[in-house]
């Protein structure tokens, strides 16, 4: 029996054919080597921008102000501003790598340069625009109110009614300040610029009580030896907190580091009671 011989046209069918599975064969290969290159090369770029985005205020000097709030922060012409809150940031600061610079200044100063982006680094209670807080307070001081001995102290601001009250100039008091000055309460307010300058004006009679903060109040107290002249009545307690300017570049993740370094310390008990 003889072999059939193909016919010239199946034998040109063939090799068309042959030579398509070749080309769509090496098409594929290409298209699988440019998705993989691609997605390489994607991932690279979101590593680059991650670690760019963790690290560029890392270039930046941040400043982290204080207002005198003995004995946690005392700002002072006797020298920088020191005090173990101020420790408490330097520390956090110096964990995370970021550049910083420290200063003092009166509250309403440190507020207008939060607005202005010249304040990074802040501590307080809530209340101020445009700033984000640490997730864990780390400070937590009675606001009360003091009076000379022999007088009968209200136990709530709305009990002020009428009086007379001094008031450290620009503190919100953790959102207080905002009733004393409600003209409902008709509340006589004086303002005072220090803890001192408060109860000095309460000795002589300048007004009926002052709202202060217990720590510095006490600090004052004992600096103008009045401590055994006043009594006090706690009103509520504020919780201080770590702030960070929005303005920061990538803030949020610049609050994320500082917050990892301040449970460090919080293991450590290397943070203000």
């Amino acid at each position: 029996m003889h072999n059939a011989v193909p016919k010239p046209e199946a034998l040109s069918l063939a090799r068309a054919m042959k030579s398509m599975v070749f080309t769509v064969s090496a098409v594929c290969c290409m298209l699988v080597a440019g998705l993989c290159f691609f997605a390489h090369d994607a991932a690279a770029a979101r590593g680059t921008e991650a670690a760019n985005t963790a690290h560029a205020s890392d270039t930046l000097t941040l400043e982290a102000a204080f207002v005198n709030f003995p004995p946690y922060s005392i700002v002072d012409d006797n020298g920088p501003v020191r005090g173990p809150m101020v420790d408490l940031v330097e520390n956090l600061l110096k964990q995370t790598g970021i550049r910083y610079t420290l200063a003092g200044y009166p509250l309403n100063r440190i507020k207008a340069n939060i607005a202005s982006g010249k304040t990074s680094i802040f501590v307080g209670p809530r209340g101020i625009s445009d700033v984000l807080y640490s997730p864990e307070r780390i400070l937590l001081n009675s606001i009360n109110l003091y009076s000379l001995k022999g007088r009968a102290l209200p136990k709530s601001i709305e009990e002020l009614k009428g009086r007379s009250l001094i008031v450290l100039s620009g503190y919100s008091y953790d959102g207080m300040a905002a009733r004393v000055t409600d003209p409902v309460n008709k509340i006589r307010v004086t303002d005072a610029y220090t803890h001192e300058a408060a109860f000095k004006m309460l000795l002589v009679g300048r007004a009926e009580f002052v709202l202060d903060y217990q720590r510095p109040a006490e600090f004052a107290l004992n600096n103008i030896h009045g401590q055994d002249a006043v009594d006090y009545r706690e009103l509520a307690r504020a919780e201080f907190f770590l702030i960070l300017n929005k303005r920061v570049p990538n803030a949020e993740q610049v609050m994320q580091r500082l917050a990892a370094a301040y449970r460090i310390l919080k293991q450590s008990n290397s943070v203000l009671n």
